[in-house]
C-alpha cells in the first residue's frame, strides 16, 4: 500500500491526506452473502481508522484499506 500512495497525483494525496475509513468485520462478511445476527451486530461495532498512514520510522506514507473498509467519510 505504500506504492499505491506514492503512485496518486499530488491533487489526489492532498485530498485522501485527512479522509477516515469505517471498518466492520460485518460489511466485508455481509458483501459476501453471510447472514448477520443481532449478536454479531453489537460484538462486531464499527471502528474508525485514517485512510493514509505515516510509517514512524521510514516517515513513508501508506494506505490502510482492506475488504472490511465500508465507507469513507467525507
Amino acid at each position: 500500500m505504500r506504492k499505491a500512495s506514492e503512485v496518486l497525483d499530488s491533487a489526489t494525496q492532498l485530498e485522501i491526506e485527512d479522509l477516515v475509513c469505517e471498518y466492520s468485520l460485518l460489511h466485508s462478511r455481509s458483501s459476501r452473502g453471510f447472514d448477520i445476527t443481532g449478536l454479531e451486530g453489537q460484538i462486531f461495532r464499527l471502528e474508525f481508522q485514517r485512510m493514509v498512514r505515516l510509517h514512524p520510522s521510514t516517515g513513508r506514507k501508506s494506505l490502510y484499506l482492506s475488504s472490511h473498509a465500508g465507507k469513507i467519510d467525507g
